[in-house]
């Protein structure tokens, strides 16, 4: 039997058991544990959730440790769980081999495959900017049919499912027959177990982002080990030399020892 990949899922917030205990059965439930190995990890200390761009600042530093880590220890991919993409570019730019993807990459290039118009449903209008920031460097502004915001905070999307489901219900169907997409993606990963049911209202598929994140790394994978296609190093993810890291005392200051 060959042996499974491992894939990381990290929430780059505080620890939340409960949280990450149902997202880790969220991935294996549409993964094969026969092929991959699916774990979750976190932030040691920061934030609850990543809606401030203050709150993104934060959490820099520690997510690209824990990304490095992974690498050394093994794992075959990282997803970074937060819709808004933390530290993705820094991750990919320190990663020799690798794969790391971001939910909202993920989802993005998905849906832009599934249909030619589609909008994305923020939990709030507080990061719908950071999101239009990263649609534009993906080059996908011209499938965006709308953002839509439930406005619900994302801490508490969990709480009442009920009330999730109904603002959801309400605003994709604003987006479809006001705005005419023809895909929705959930700009929230606390926005899990809501896809299928959505998806058999409206009759249009609807994009998880957490599991956006876990088909586009098994994908990638896959296309690194048979074919070699891997984040390409020859100029913007080339990276820092080792070297410099260590000379400049950032090891240390930054409890980056022995990752580099």
């Amino acid at each position: 039997m060959a042996k499974k990949k491992r894939i990381l899922y990290f929430d780059p917030v505080c620890e939340k058991p409960d949280i990450h205990a149902a997202v880790k059965a969220y991935l294996e439930r549409y993964s094969d544990p026969e092929r991959f190995e699916i774990d979750v990890a976190w932030i040691d200390n920061g934030p609850q959730t990543l809606e401030s761009y203050f709150y993104l600042s934060l959490i820099g530093a520690d997510t690209l440790r824990k990304v490095k880590q992974a690498e050394n220890e093994g794992y075959d991919a990282a997803i970074i769980g937060c819709f808004c993409d933390p530290a993705l570019d820094a991750a990919k730019e320190i990663c020799k081999r690798m794969v790391v993807v971001g939910v909202m990459e993920s989802a993005v290039h998905i849906a832009a495959q599934l249909a030619p118009r589609f909008s994305i449903l923020a939990a709030s209008r507080v990061s719908i900017n950071d999101f239009r920031t990263n649609l534009c460097k993906y080059g996908l502004t011209d499938k965006l049919a709308s953002f839509r915001a439930l406005d619900v905070p994302a801490i508490d999307l969990l709480n009442d499912p009920g009330i999730t489901g109904r603002r959801m219900k309400e605003e994709i169907s604003k987006a479809i027959f006001e705005d005419h997409a023809e895909a929705i993606i959930l700009g929230c990963t606390l926005q899990l177990n809501h896809f299928m049911e959505m998806q058999n209202e409206f009759n249009l598929p609807v994009i998880d982002p957490i599991l956006a994140g876990l088909k586009g790394a098994e994908h990638l994978i896959a296309l690194r080990d048979s074919l070699g296609w891997y984040t390409s190093k020859i100029c913007t993810y080339a990276g820092p030399p080792p070297q410099e890291i260590n000379d400049w005392g950032l090891a240390a200051k930054y409890s980056l020892e022995g990752l580099f």
